[in-house]
This record gives structure tokens, C-alpha cells and sequence, in this order.
């Protein structure tokens, strides 16, 4: 039994040992591999989940309008085929479309029968649209606070907003749509343009009684939001009905404003204007620009601190969500740590005195921890007895023999079937019993065996997946806490689980 006894000893130490090795092998090869570079779109972009992104509203239309989907270059813009109802969406863009662009956009638009445009900025979009915002207006109501009140009326129904800025919303006099450029011979292009003729327009928002911020100018009424309806030919005569949504102020788009206490009214309203272009058709084919943000990744953060912090104090989750995977990965921590605990042991061992300090503590540590995992115990026959037959036969007490030192639930389940065991023997009840708690209080006291039996219940419950509490970190150092509970509850009832040869379960326990 000693070479046997000596090989279960040493499991623990070589196991700890393998899976010491195999996590600093794993920290290595990630730093190897280099930390990762994750990057967002910044602004009002649909893939931007901070808020100042459109994430929310993005997410809003997936789920009524199951088409819907982003693109973060035009050239990968496209509607499918069989064309139908399409909407291209473009929100408080960072940069302005050129003009080869805008034709890109219409191109690509006008190939569906029914094309609809959504645009919504404070500022010129470089999109040529039918209805276009006049001029911006930074201004505040009568009651002096720094916001504008505007109402929409969509589909019948009215709702009252705030917003940032205002800029009325008026029809080109001469419209037109730029479909696509031909080079001439002598040089230069000719830009191709379809036949377009507005059929409607209507007014879905306005704001009134502004005063403006900067001149001081008064304005009773200002249109924040049209929709315009349009009949285009096209050169080679397919007839387009066309619809165009032009909102003076995107933020009421932003995941900010939706999150926020009356973000429900709001997201009423932006819903509200693709609802005027998709009529709640949910085969609406809806393409929401990301093309032109700019991308923000955690290397430009690191190495821009005062970006960073500004990031930050607008938006801290967009910059939480760029830094925290870069920050906690190896890479980033683990060569300075090192390079840093080097140096302090170099400065230490510098001194005679205390590197002799710092070895012999090492050395005494070390030998103690060899001294707790290999003890030596003297070899002695085991004497022959009768075991009780339901631990006899347990797999508690073969996983012990076998060397499998981990407890787990079914374990648990097992010491509860011993315990029970000798409950139904010795008192003639089982521990599940409502009756269990009178006859045991007599040997342990009402509180300890109150205590013992609810808790005893409680984790085989949680031990067969009955319940979902108590939370349960570790199985092993609760089985072993409980053996020891056990133990002493029955030796108040006269019996033991440490009897001659379970006694080898406790010991190779170390309980």
C-alpha cells in the first residue's frame, strides 16, 4: 500500500503543477499572438452601441423590418433583386457625400420601384435631396431653456418633443436627382439627370416660438420635418414613385435620447417617419448608412490621452467597450509586470541583508509547501471489519481508492444518501421529513439541527437542479464542509462514517 498510498499523495501536486504550467503557457502565447485592436464607428452611426450611435433605433427597425441592414461602404450598397419598396437611411452623417456618391446612392435607390429616402441632419449632407433644411438655428424657447419645442403629426397621431436645433425645411425650386455621369469626347462629364416632378409635400414636425441664440430673431413657426412625394422618369422611361423624409435635427435619433426617461416618445417619432416610407410593410428593404463615420479603435484612444478622456466624459461606454478588452488582455499587463517585479527584487537583492531575508523565506515557504502536499505516513496493515454496506459500496469511497480528489454535486448527493442512511437507522425518519427536526434537536439542540437539516435540504435540492439557489462556487470545498458537519452530528447519535475503513475516506479527504 505505501507505493500506492505515496502516488495518491503526490496527485494534487503534480495536477496543480500541470495546470500552473499550462495557464502561464496560455498567457504566453497570448502575448505572443498580441493584444487585440478592437475598433467602432464613432458617431451617429447604426454600429455604434454609446449614445451618441443610433444602435437602439437600428435595432428598432431589424425587428419590424427584417430586411434591414447596414453598410459601411457603398460599394457594397445594395437593395437585392426584384427591387420593391426601399429606403436608404442616413442620420447626422460625419463627413459629406460627394457628388459621385450622391449618384451612387440614387443609382442604386432607383433600380426599386418604390425608392424612399430618410435623411435627418442639422448640417448640408452632401445628399441631393427635394426638400432641404435652410439654415440652422441655435435656440431656446420663451421660458429661457436652452431647447427648441417641436410637435409631430404622424399618421394622425401628434407628439411633443425638444430639440437641439432647428433649421426650416423647404422644397427646392428646381428639383433634381442626379442618376448618373457620361464622359464627353472633347473632355469633361455630362451629368444625367431623370425627369422629376414633386407630386406632395407635407409637413411632419414643427417647432415654434424660437428665439433665436445668436441674432435674437423671433420665429413663431419653423418646419423640422417634410415629407415629399415625387413622380421620377428615368432616361430610359421606368416611372419611380419616389418619397424623401427630411428631418432638420438627427439627435432625436441617438441612443441617448431613446435611453433617456422619455426616450418611449421619441422612439414613437423616428419610428413614425419610417413608417410615412415603408407603410408598415415588413418586407420594406431598409439600408442604413455607416459609410461615413469614422472608425475609432483603442490603439488611437491609448495614444490620444486627451481624446480619450474627452471620449470618456461624452461617452464613456463607447470608450469602456474599446479599452477593456485591450487593457485586460496579457499582452498589455504581464511583460511589465514582470519587468517591473525584476527590477524590485533586483533592488532588494542588492542588499546583502535582505536578499539573504528574502532566499531563506522563499526556501522555508517552498518547504512547507512540499511538507503539506507529500506528508510521510508510516505503512500499517489494515485491520479486517465489517463495513456498513451502503458506504461500503458508495462510489464516495471508490472515487477515494481511485485517486479522483475533485468533489463534485453528485458527490454531495451521495453524502446525503450515507447520512440519510444512518437517520432512517437511528431515528426512523429521513432528513426530507418534516418530522426529522424533533428527534434530532434532542441529540444536537432545535437551532443546530434545524440549521443542519434545512441546509442539508437545501443543496441537494440544488444538487439535483431543483432550485437555482443557493449559488454554488465550489462544489469540493462545500462536500468537505459538510463531511465534517456530518461527522459530528453523528457521533451525537452514537455513529460515525470514520468507522475502521471509512476512516481512509476522512483522512485522504483531509477533512
Amino acid at each position: 500500500m505505501g507505493s500506492r498510498g505515496r502516488k495518491q499523495v503526490l496527485t494534487p501536486l503534480v495536477t496543480g503543477s500541470v495546470i500552473l504550467v499550462l495557464i502561464f503557457a496560455g498567457i504566453m502565447g497570448l502575448v505572443e499572438k498580441g493584444p487585440p485592436n478592437p475598433a467602432l464607428p464613432g458617431g451617429a452611426s447604426p454600429l455604434n452601441p454609446g449614445n451618441l450611435g443610433i444602435s437602439d433605433f437600428f435595432n428598432a427597425l431589424k425587428n419590424k423590418y427584417p430586411l434591414t441592414k447596414a453598410v459601411t461602404s457603398l460599394t457594397d450598397l445594395d437593395f437585392g433583386e426584384n427591387g420593391g419598396r426601399c429606403v436608404y437611411i442616413v442620420i447626422s452623417p460625419e463627413t459629406a457625400f460627394h457628388y459621385e456618391e450622391s449618384i451612387t446612392v440614387f443609382k442604386k435607390l432607383l433600380e426599386c420601384s418604390e425608392p424612399a429616402l430618410l435623411v435627418a441632419s442639422e448640417y448640408y449632407t452632401g445628399l441631393t435631396t427635394l426638400a432641404r433644411p435652410s439654415g440652422v438655428i441655435y435656440g431656446r424657447g420663451e421660458d429661457g431653456l436652452p431647447y427648441i419645442t417641436a410637435v409631430f403629426t404622424l399618421r394622425a397621431k401628434t407628439v411633443n418633443t425638444t430639440l437641439d436645433i432647428a433649421s426650416s425645411i423647404e422644397v427646392s425650386e428646381s428639383p433634381f436627382i442626379p442618376y448618373d455621369f457620361r464622359p464627353q469626347p472633347g473632355g469633361g462629364v455630362v451629368i444625367v439627370t431623370p425627369e422629376v416632378e414633386i407630386t406632395g409635400f407635407q409637413v411632419l414636425g414643427y417647432a415654434y416660438n424660437i428665439i433665436d441664440l445668436n441674432t435674437g430673431d423671433r420665429y413663431e413657426r419653423v418646419d423640422v420635418a417634410a415629407l415629399t412625394r415625387a413622380k421620377i422618369t428615368l432616361p430610359d422611361g421606368r416611372v419611380r414613385s419616389y418619397r424623401e423624409v427630411v428631418v432638420s435635427d438627427g439627435s432625436i435619433f441617438l441612443n441617448q435620447v431613446l435611453r433617456s426617461k422619455e426616450g418611449g416618445k421619441y422612439f414613437e417619432v423616428v419610428m413614425g417617419l419610417v413608417d410615412e416610407l415603408c407603410d408598415g410593410e415588413r418586407d420594406c428593404k431598409i439600408v442604413v448608412d455607416s459609410s461615413k463615420y469614422p472608425v475609432i479603435d483603442s490603439e488611437t484612444l491609448l495614444s490620444q490621452p486627451d481624446s480619450t478622456l474627452s471620449l470618456f466624459m461624452q461617452d464613456w461606454y463607447f470608450a469602456a467597450a474599446l479599452l477593456i478588452p485591450k487593457l485586460l488582455h496579457p499582452s498589455t499587463w504581464f511583460i511589465p509586470a514582470l519587468s517591473i517585479t525584476g527590477d524590485w527584487l533586483e533592488a532588494l537583492m542588492g542588499d546583502q541583508v535582505t536578499g539573504t531575508m528574502i532566499v531563506l523565506t522563499a526556501l522555508l515557504l517552498l518547504y512547507r509547501f512540499f511538507e503539506r502536499k507529500m506528508p510521510w505516513v508510516k505503512d500499517e496493515r489494515l485491520s479486517e471489519v465489517l463495513e456498513k454496506e451502503e458506504y461500503a459500496t458508495s462510489t464516495i469511497r471508490e472515487a477515494v481508492v481511485k485517486g479522483k480528489y475533485s468533489f463534485t454535486r453528485q458527490d454531495f448527493i451521495r453524502l446525503y444518501e450515507i447520512v440519510n442512511t444512518y437517520f432512517r437507522e437511528l431515528l426512523g425518519v429521513s432528513m426530507e421529513s418534516s418530522e426529522a427536526l424533533t428527534p434530532l434537536s434532542r441529540y444536537v439542540g432545535m437551532e443546530e439541527a434545524q440549521k443542519y437539516l434545512n441546509s442539508m435540504n437545501r443543496l441537494r435540492d440544488k444538487a439535483l437542479g431543483r432550485r437555482r439557489l443557493p449559488l454554488i462556487i465550489s462544489w469540493h470545498r462545500l462536500v468537505e464542509k459538510k463531511i465534517r458537519e456530518s461527522e459530528k452530528i453523528l457521533n451525537k447519535l452514537g455513529a460515525s462514517m470514520a468507522d475502521e475503513k471509512g476512516f481512509e475516506y476522512l483522512e485522504m479527504r483531509r477533512v
